[in-house]
């Protein structure tokens, strides 16, 4: 009995390694035509993300810097194309590392490479340190991401001995750095506190950014320095305690990151900021904060007179486009009464967009009118600038019960409406059996409806409750399972996600691809999920 066990572990022992290691590998075609062994492949909706490969037979994988050998994990883009490789070949005591030749030199890198989905390299680390070329000098470097283009982005440089580089004509020492694509410094950070000449003076600086075209963006000077804002033209004394600066590329301040609250000029007089204060290139206020001093103010389009705002933004005429109070604060919108904290106008001054949060999570809920009658506002609410309700949002883990062009149902999280009123979508709470051009079926999460009131978009939900799922005839097609479904305006098919692999009009299909349609209802053809819903959601 003894021997029995041990030949059987033996056996369980070597039957694992086969499997791990592979005689039944079988090959599997990379996106450039490359054929290689593969011992699983995973897939996700029908989408392939990653490949294991045989470790019998090593694999080259092609960069546009040279051949690498690759062992391990292969990960995919949903395309196909290789998004990361892990280096080395069949002996696994070996060194995992690759020569590429780039344009930067000869580079010996290790452990993995990953690549843009146009299979440019996107990031290397290095074995040992190596000297790269840069506009500011040769920088020593551990490692260096890459745009698409194959222009260095940033580099990973010693911490224990940071470069020394000349910059604005004096010698520093630069610890982090990243470029623009077209090669001009993006970033630099110091070591030390170098005087640096700024669109607002010598500063001494500890960070600094750039334009693409060397034109200083931004600057954290070593300590707070006194700067004038654009409000010093009619008050040559205003003096504004800056801990970072930020300027439009002209040289025209952006923002300045107050140090400490200050007393400064506001277009309802002279109030306590803090914060950060936006300008635009012009100099006209885009951001203030009143938090300290609060001011009254009148919101015409809401009736509203002397009330206190702690925030506000403007647009660049000078009217305001989003508005925050101290507290909750009771108003009218074009669908009834709520409070808020938070809401947005459109430039002309109509409302857009109340946030309810605040009052949500007290639990509070506001009866609005819309257009399938009153409904109870929870989260936030949205117009279109002629007044029209635009969405409703419902609180979290409620559901409302509505009258829907196919039917009432039982919807959840919003409700959204087209401008001339009528339903555009909903979030249906549960499976629901409602009627479609493909008959009465049972659907579930999103339901989307033209401005006609004909369902546009729809998905198949499952409850025990409804009994079994039942397979829906496609036009001209034999019956399937599907999950996501569309039509066009005249209620004809437009697509069809497969839950099923089959042969459907002699196409073969894999799991979740989406059947195409043509507005006779004739299939067109096959896409995969991603690409479809991608392109669909721009719709």
């Amino acid at each position: 009995m003894k021997r029995v066990i041990i030949i059987l572990s033996y056996f369980l022992t070597f039957w694992g390694w086969i499997s791990s290691h592979s005689i039944w590998a079988e090959p599997f075609t990379l996106a450039d035509g490359t054929v290689i062994e593969a011992l699983k492949v995973q897939r996700d909706r029908g989408i392939v993300k990653s490949i294991e490969v045989s470790y019998t037979s090593p694999i080259s994988i092609s960069t546009p810097w040279g051949t690498v050998p690759a062992v391990g994990p292969i990960f995919l883009y949903p395309s196909g194309r290789i998004q990361k490789v892990t280096l080395g070949n069949v002996a696994a005591f070996q060194e995992r590392t690759a020569v590429l030749g780039t344009p930067f030199g000869s580079l010996t890198v290790k452990d993995e490479i990953t690549f843009y989905e146009n299979g440019s390299v996107a990031n290397l680390s290095f074995k040992g340190i190596h000297q790269i070329p840069t506009p500011l000098g040769i920088v020593p470097a551990l490692r260096a991401t890459f745009y698409p283009s194959g222009s260095i982005m940033d580099l990973g440089i010693l911490s224990w001995n940071p470069p020394a580089l000349r910059f604005q004509s004096q010698v520093v020492t630069v610890t982090e750095l990243e470029f623009h694509e077209n090669g001009t410094v993006k970033y630099a950070q110091f070591k030390g506190s170098p005087t640096i000449s700024t669109p607002g003076g010598n500063m001494q600086v500890e960070r600094v950014w750039f334009y693409d075209n060397g034109n200083i963006k931004g600057v954290v000077p070593t300590q707070t320095v006194l700067l004038a804002g654009p409000s010093a033209r009619v008050n040559s004394n205003l003096k504004i305690p800056a801990r970072s600066i930020d300027w439009y590329s002209p040289g025209e301040l952006r923002y300045i990151e107050l140090a400490n609250p200050v007393l400064y000029p506001t277009p309802y007089g002279n109030r306590m900021v803090s914060g950060t204060l936006y300008w635009y290139p012009d100099g006209k206020e885009k951001e203030l904060n009143f938090a300290l001093d609060p001011p009254e103010i009148t919101l015409a389009a809401l009736g509203l007179h002397k009330i206190k705002v702690s925030y506000l933004t403007f647009y660049s005429d000078g009217s305001i486009e989003t508005c925050s109070f101290p507290e909750l604060t009771p108003i009218q919108t074009p669908a009834g009464k709520v409070e808020t904290r938070y809401l947005t106008f459109y430039p002309k001054g109509a409302l857009k967009y109340v946030n309810l949060s605040d009052a949500g999570e007290a639990g509070k809920e506001f009866p609005l009118k819309t257009p399938l009658g009153v409904l109870k506002a929870g989260w936030s609410v949205a117009f279109y600038d002629n007044g029209n309700l635009e969405h409703l949002s419902f609180l979290p883990k409620t559901a409302h019960e509505v009258n829907t062009p196919v039917g009432k149902a039982w919807v959840e999280d919003m409700v959204s409406f087209y401008p001339g009123g009528a339903l555009k979508k909903v979030q249906l709470s549960t499976a629901t059996e409602l009627p479609t051009p493909l008959g009465v079926l049972p659907l579930d999460w999103e339901l989307e409806f033209y401005p006609e009131g004909t369902v546009k978009k729809a998905q198949i939900g499952w409850d025990p409750r409804l009994g079994e799922p039942k397979k829906v005839k496609l036009p001209g097609l034999q019956e399937a399972f599907i999950a996501r479904f569309g039509f066009y305006p005249s209620g004809t098919l437009q697509f069809a996600e497969l839950l099923e692999e089959g042969v459907f009009g002699g196409i073969q299909c894999r799991k979740y691809d989406v059947l195409l349609f043509d507005e006779v209802g004739k299939l067109a053809g096959k896409e995969s999920p991603l690409w479809f819903y991608k392109d669909s959601e721009k719709d």
